[in-house]
C-alpha cells in the first residue's frame, strides 16, 4: 500500500496533522474502514430482509382480500334475500377488519424484530470501533 501521507500531499493542514500522528497505520486504518462498510452491508442486508417479508405479507392479505370481497360480493349479487346480503357482507366486513388488525400487529412484529437486529449489528460494530480507538491510544502513549 502506498504512503498514506502522500496521498494527501500538497493539501493545506495535511501536513500538520499527520505530523500529529506519527504511529498512524494506513492498513489498519483501511481495515477499520472495511469493517465499517461489511457492518453496514450486514445491517442493510438484515432490513432489505425484512422490508422483503413485509411486502410479501401486505402482498398475501392484499391478494386474499379481494378473493374473499369478490367471492361475497358475487354471493350478495345472487342472493334473492336482502337480510342475508347484508348479514353476509357485515360477516366479510367484521373478519375483513379483525385479519387488518392481526396483520397490522404482524408486520409491527416483524418491523420491529428487523429494526433491533439491525441495530444490534450497528451497536456491536460501535462497540468494537470504540475498543479499537481506545486500544490505538495505548498502543501510541
Amino acid at each position: 500500500m502506498q504512503d498514506f501521507t502522500k496521498m494527501f500531499a500538497g493539501m493545506p493542514g495535511m501536513d500538520k496533522m499527520f505530523a500529529n500522528m506519527p504511529n498512524m497505520n494506513p492498513e489498519a486504518l483501511a481495515a477499520t474502514q472495511k469493517r465499517n462498510l461489511d457492518t453496514l452491508v450486514q445491517a442493510g442486508q438484515v432490513v432489505a430482509s425484512g422490508a422483503q417479508t413485509l411486502m410479501q405479507k401486505q402482498l398475501a392479505a392484499f391478494q386474499n382480500a379481494v378473493q374473499d370481497g369478490t367471492a361475497v360480493m358475487q354471493n350478495a349479487w345472487q342472493t334473492k334475500d336482502l337480510q342475508a346480503g347484508l348479514k353476509s357482507q357485515y360477516e366479510f366486513m367484521t373478519a375483513a377488519q379483525q385479519k387488518a388488525m392481526a396483520l397490522t400487529t404482524e408486520l409491527v412484529e416483524i418491523l420491529q424484530k428487523t429494526g433491533q437486529e439491525a441495530f444490534e449489528i450497528l451497536r456491536k460494530r460501535a462497540e468494537d470501533g470504540a475498543a479499537e480507538v481506545v486500544a490505538f491510544q495505548k498502543k501510541a502513549a
